[in-house]
C-alpha cells in the first residue's frame, strides 16, 4: 500500500513579484489623483471661508459707520502703503481673527493661524486682496494657490466691484463662460471669478493645475 502525500499549493516568487508590480502600478495611478482631489477640496474650503470672513468684516465695519468706499479714495501724502496700512488697522484688523501682520514698501500682509495669508495692494480706486490658500508653500502663483479679490469704490469698475468679491477683468461679468474665457485668455487674476461662479469649487475644466 502506497502512502499518499498531500502537497500544499503556494505562490511562486514570480507570482508574488507580478502581484506586487500590479499593486504598485495601481497605486501609482490612483494615489496622485486622491492627493490632488484632497488638495482641491482643501483649497475650496479655505476660499469659501476667506470670502465669507471678508464679507462679514466689511459688514461689521459698515455697522460701525466705516464704509470701505470712504477710504479707498484716501490719499495720505500720496503714500499708497500708508493708505493700505491705515485701512487695514482701522477697517480690517478689529474685525478679523489673525496671527500676525507684515508691511513691505508697497504691500500689507495679514496672516491667519492656519498659515494662509492675504496681502493688500492699491490699484487706482480699488483695493486688491491676494489670498494665498497655503501660505508660503509653493507654487505661490496667481491662478493656482493664489486667488485675487477686489473692492472698488466706483461703479465705473462694474457693479460686482462695489462690494468685496472676486477680481474680474470686464466691467460686467455675466456668465461662467465669460469668466472661464477671462481666466484662460486674459489674466489669471480672473480665475477667482470663475471659482465664484462654481461655488469656490475647482471643476474639471479649471485651466490651471494646483
Amino acid at each position: 500500500m502506497f502512502n499518499k502525500t498531500k502537497t500544499k499549493s503556494a505562490f511562486t516568487l514570480a507570482e508574488v513579484l507580478i502581484t506586487l508590480v500590479i499593486i504598485g502600478v495601481v497605486a501609482a495611478l490612483t494615489i496622485p489623483n486622491v492627493i490632488y482631489n484632497s488638495k482641491k477640496q482643501e483649497y475650496s474650503a479655505r476660499l469659501k471661508k476667506f470670502y465669507s470672513t471678508m464679507k462679514q468684516v466689511q459688514q461689521r465695519a459698515k455697522t460701525d459707520g466705516k464704509e470701505w468706499g470712504d477710504y479707498v479714495n484716501a490719499n495720505i501724502n500720496n503714500n499708497e502703503i500708508a493708505v493700505i496700512e491705515s485701512f487695514a488697522k482701522e477697517y480690517l484688523l478689529p474685525y478679523i481673527s489673525h496671527a500676525k501682520t507684515l508691511k513691505t514698501s508697497y504691500q500689507y500682509y495679514i496672516y491667519f493661524s492656519d498659515g494662509s495669508y492675504f496681502r493688500i495692494e492699491k490699484s487706482n480706486n480699488c483695493f486688491q486682496f491676494y489670498f494665498d490658500v497655503n501660505g508660503n508653500k509653493k507654487p505661490n502663483e496667481i491662478g493656482r494657490d493664489i486667488q485675487v479679490f477686489e473692492y472698488c469704490s466706483s461703479s465705473y469698475y462694474g457693479p460686482l466691484k462695489l462690494t468685496f468679491g472676486p477680481y474680474h477683468y470686464s466691467q460686467n461679468l455675466t456668465s461662467r463662460a465669460s469668466a472661464l474665457s477671462e481666466c484662460t485668455n486674459i489674466t489669471k487674476k480672473a480665475c477667482c471669478a470663475l471659482l465664484w461662479f462654481d461655488g469656490w469649487e475647482f471643476k474639471d475644466d479649471y485651466p490651471y493645475r494646483l
